[in-house]
């Protein structure tokens, strides 16, 4: 949010207009260094603003005014983050020669602040006073805001002058639950009869264009049995794009004839501000297994690197939040980074080749000298069934659509089909290369010593210590006095936390398509974490995204292989549907193939990581026949039917009819597939066709190839939707869809071992719908 823009109270007007100061409770109409009531200033650490204001008396100049404010962060309480806000001005009252300085400080508190303003006389003139004003404000939600303003809790009273104590209490809105409507209201009352109602509306009108109109009507009785009257309205257009606002304010009272005052002001703001602390390092740590945790981190990480004072980023590796695609992110955001200027530090105590991968573009990484590396390449080992289940009296009995749609295979053949093993080989190969290539050119390693290390896998960090896979060993601990070394120690080890307060100014959805599509409710296995993602809560979450007011565009998530065709189906409409009244666009992470891409085909823009395994574009149905493996048991059937019942009987084979009424019903389905994906890429049947047949494509192939539309990772598109829709990207808000609660393990800190990854090949949404046609892939790589 922007440091504030500019002069004009319209809560407390007084006579004649002036640019004083005044403290105010509306959001969004204070004077800039009012910061008592006006939190907008504690929303951007390190920044600051200047301006000044000027105010007529008819053509006569009746005041003069200059401000400065600033802003920081406060770590100082782990569990409270507190943000300071602190700002001076100056006015100088030319019709009775009075000058006053103001001092103006406030803390918010997680969006409660409590804040004070100081009048401090610069003049010899007896009616320049000093005086203390103090100020409660508290954000209720997105749409509602409360304050409370105490003016003149202390003041100096010279003579018989006497300083009235007023009360203000205010009111505002935002009917959208961002900043596109504010609707505001305030009343003030006053110890000497005096008193004032105050409207105000702003509004964004377009893409760097701000308007606030507000109006006020005052009445004064400062003397006995004098009254006066005063209408007052205001305008302020702010130029985001400039950081630059102009304001202007006219007012006419019927004290003694018909008077008209004006005042205009300027500020210039977002800048780095000369009264925050000196440069810093940030430490960030990296952890986690979900989408969530991964924005979070990549969130701090973009602070970071738009933080003016932060000299550079300490990160403390713990794992790499979902996999693969995790760390092309994390690479990315260190990327950004160094863009900015930042040095970048990672510390690791265990690593894989992902996490190498993406820390190798750090400036300097250090490792636990008790630590380890798993250089293990990416590649899949496949396991066939078929004669494991004729052993038990099993059979299974599919069909396909797709010359490349091999998930049967591991059903009915004991070894993959050359075209199988031509696009899984291609795959990895890409893959592989992508990985080991992006290390030896951000350490400068000869890629055919990576290659032979990746064959040897395994290390401790001593026995890597000479390579430039790392620059140094050394215990997080002890990382303090690497951080002096490179300048980045002046406050090294303070979290200094985004602290955005309960009133976020705009929300991004993020709906997660995460494990194997399926009919219903989404669903976690409770021991081993297994997701399957329902359509019923996907078409929920993304209508409920749609409709909602202040969230601003809607990311769909898709970490799946796919699953029924037909819940698919359902998601697919959903997505179109949201797309219709939000921008809408998709991230494939680690795996959005078949079923998955099926999801996604109506995003208006796809994302995809170069190491995402996406495509598979592809039908089958099938089912298992446990007539033998009974019979083997001394279980003796009977069929009593109508009709015919034997294609959904596990006990019977598929006769010739009923073999050929399934291949004609997944053909429909594969066209219905091919339309879906056609119209949503803007492509042709056959041109789809061409791509499809079940084949896989890794997320750089299929940029080619027309399946995706850019490559990155979700940081990218939260960025994109942001600069789309000119979001502020330190008040953006990102929600989660659907909730789903953590496996037990999950919760308990334990993370899915390699054994019970092995559960993963199991096709969930084969269990839950075994007589729905399938569109999935049997496969995930292993890295």
């Amino acid at each position: 949010m922007r440091p504030f823009l500019v002069l004009l109270t319209l809560a407390a007007v007084s006579l004649p207009v002036t640019a004083t100061p005044l403290l105010a409770h509306t959001e969004g109409v204070e004077a800039p260094w009012d910061i008592t009531a006006n939190p907008s200033l504690l929303c951007d650490p390190a920044l600051g603003s200047i301006g000044g204001t000027l105010a007529f008396n008819e053509a006569q100049i009746s005041e003069v005014s200059l401000f400065a404010t600033t802003q920081r962060g406060c770590p100082s309480l782990r569990f409270l983050p507190i943000k300071l806000a602190y700002g001076a001005g100056f006015s100088y009252d030319n019709v009775h020669s009075i000058a006053t300085g103001y001092l103006s400080y406030a803390f918010d508190l997680s969006g409660v602040v409590i804040g004070a303003t100081h009048r401090v006389p610069m003049s010899r003139d007896n009616q320049n006073r000093t005086g203390l004003d103090v100020a409660l404000r508290a954000r209720a939600n997105n749409h509602l805001a409360g304050s409370l303003v105490l003016t003149n809790a202390i003041a100096t009273q010279i003579g018989s002058t006497k300083e009235f104590r007023a009360l203000s209490l205010g009111v505002t809105l935002r009917p959208y639950g961002s900043d596109r409507l504010r609707l505001q209201t305030s009343m003030q009352l006053s110890g000497s009869d005096e008193g004032a109602l105050n409207l105000l509306s702003r509004a964004k009108l377009s893409r760097g264009l701000e308007v606030m109109i507000g109006g006020s009507i005052s009445r004064q009785d400062v003397r006995k049995n004098v009254n006066q009257f005063a209408l007052s309205a205001a305008l302020r257009m702010s130029l985001s794009a400039m950081r630059t606002s102009l304001s202007g304010q006219a007012q006419s009272s019927d004290a003694d004839g018909i008077t008209r005052n004006y005042a205009v002001g300027v500020e210039l703001g977002r800048f780095p501000s000369i009264a925050a602390r000196d440069t810093y390092a940030w430490p960030i740590t990296v952890g986690g297994d979900s989408v969530e945790a991964l924005v979070s981190i990549s969130r701090r990480m973009t602070a970071a690197a738009h933080d003016p004072k932060c000299a550079g980023v300490v990160l403390r590796i713990i794992n790499i939040p979902t996999e693969a695609s995790g760390a092309y992110a994390i690479r990315n955001q260190i990327l950004q980074l160094k863009r900015k200027g930042k040095v970048v530090v990672a510390h690791v105590t265990f690593a894989s080749l992902e996490t190498l991968w993406a820390i190798a573009a750090a400036d300097y990484v250090y490792a636990d000298p008790a630590g380890n590396v798993d250089l293990g390449g990416v590649g899949k080992t496949t396991f066939f069934l078929k004669d494991a289940l004729k052993k038990f009296g099993i059979s299974a009995e599919f069909v396909r659509i797709g010359a490349y749609k091999s998930t049967p295979e591991t059903l009915l053949k004991n070894q993959s089909s050359q075209e199988s093993k031509r696009q899984r080989a291609l795959y990895v190969k890409e893959t592989y290369n992508t990985m080991i290539d992006g290390i030896a050119s951000s350490r400068a390693i000869p890629k055919s010593k990576l290659v032979a290390m990746t064959k040897t896998r395994n290390f401790t960090m001593a026995q890597i210590a000479d390579t430039k896979l790392v620059d140094g060993l050394s215990p997080y601990s002890e990382l303090t006095d690497v951080a002096e070394k490179l300048t980045l120690a002046g406050h090294f080890g303070r979290d200094l936390r985004q602290n955005n307060g309960f009133w976020k100014k705009d929300k991004i959805a993020v709906v997660k398509i995460e494990g194997d599509i399926a009919s219903g409710k989404s669903k976690t296995i409770p021991l081993i974490g297994r997701k399957s993602a329902g359509s019923y809560s996907i078409k929920e979450s993304l209508a409920r995204a749609a409709a909602d007011r202040g969230t601003a565009g809607i990311i769909v998530y898709i970490d799946s292989p796919g699953g029924g065709v037909f819940a698919s189906e359902i998601i697919a409409r959903a997505v179109k549907a949201a797309a219709k009244r939000k921008p809408t666009v998709c991230v494939m992470a680690n795996l959005a193939a078949s079923g998955g891409y099926y999801s996604s085909a109506n995003c208006q823009t796809i994302w995809a990581t170069p190491v995402t395994l996406t495509g598979s574009i592809g039908i089958f149905a099938g089912k298992f026949n446990f007539g033998e493996l009974l019979k083997r048991l001394g279980v003796a059937v009977e069929i009593d039917e109508q009709g015919n019942t034997t294609q959904t009987n596990m006990t019977t084979s598929y006769s010739k009819e009923e073999r050929e009424g399934m291949q004609m019903l997944i053909q429909s389905y594969y066209e219905q597939f091919l339309k879906t994906v056609a119209d949503g890429r803007k492509m042709t049947i056959k041109q789809v066709d061409q791509i499809a047949q079940g084949r896989i494509w890794s997320g750089k192939h299929a940029l080619k190839v027309g399946l995706v539309d850019r490559l990155g990772d979700i940081n990218s598109a939260i960025a994109y939707l942001a600069k789309r829709n000119q979001l502020s990207m330190e008040q953006l808000s990102i929600d989660f869809y659907p909730k789903q609660k953590p496996s037990i393990l999950s919760s308990l800190g334990v993370p899915l071992t390699k054994e019970l990854q092995f559960f993963s090949w199991i096709p969930v949404s084969l269990v839950v719908d075994p007589s729905v046609a399938q569109a999935r892939l049997e496969w995930v790589p292993s890295r």
